[in-house]
């Protein structure tokens, strides 16, 4: 996630998720950690956070989130199992959501060891239009992880880890 981050070209369009797999406590050392290191101002995620152009917000694994908008604005909120359906776990809420709002200007980056849900999310990405990149399955810890989502055909790219820096340049500005 480090080399993610710092990768990210500074786009004045650019608003970041990291959904990292730490427990929450962590989260805003690693934020401040982070912020040391890249073009993005990067925060822990609180409660509600506005999305803004050159700002990286840092999210937990098993926190419960959703992109809305209200007032002209895109918001970032944690919000309650009650609005996920049945079938969606956090992580498909999460990209329902996003692929709601940004239809095709959604940039999923699947890293080794990424939890896929149920991948309806990554299907309502890409229906969206949105893209789905993840790196080369050689060069993964734990290909098994992100598989699933190459062999579904949802995978817009891959790229080598060494070469981020670029692909995300690509797809981010």
């Amino acid at each position: 996630v480090v080399s993610l981050i710092t990768a990210m070209p500074q786009a004045s369009e650019t608003a970041a998720l990291s959904m990292l797999s730490i427990p929450p406590p962590f989260a805003p050392t690693l934020a401040s950690f982070l912020n040391l290191r890249s073009r993005f101002d990067v925060k822990a995620l609180g409660e509600v956070a506005n999305l803004s152009p050159g700002r990286c917000h840092l999210g937990t694994s098993g926190s419960h989130l959703e992109f809305s908008e209200a007032q002209g604005r895109i918001n970032l909120r944690k919000s309650s199992m009650a609005s996920q359906t049945a079938s969606e776990d956090s992580f498909d809420h999460l990209l329902n959501s996003a692929a709601r709002l940004y239809n095709d200007n959604v940039v999923v980056v699947l890293l080794s060891g990424a939890d896929l849900g149920s991948m309806q999310g990554l299907n309502a990405a890409n229906a969206a239009g949105g893209k789905i990149l993840v790196p080369e399955l050689d060069s993964c810890i734990l290909p098994a992880t992100i598989e699933p989502a190459k062999t579904a055909g949802l995978v817009t790219d891959t790229f080598n880890p060494g070469n981020m820096q670029e692909m995300l340049g690509r797809y981010c500005s």
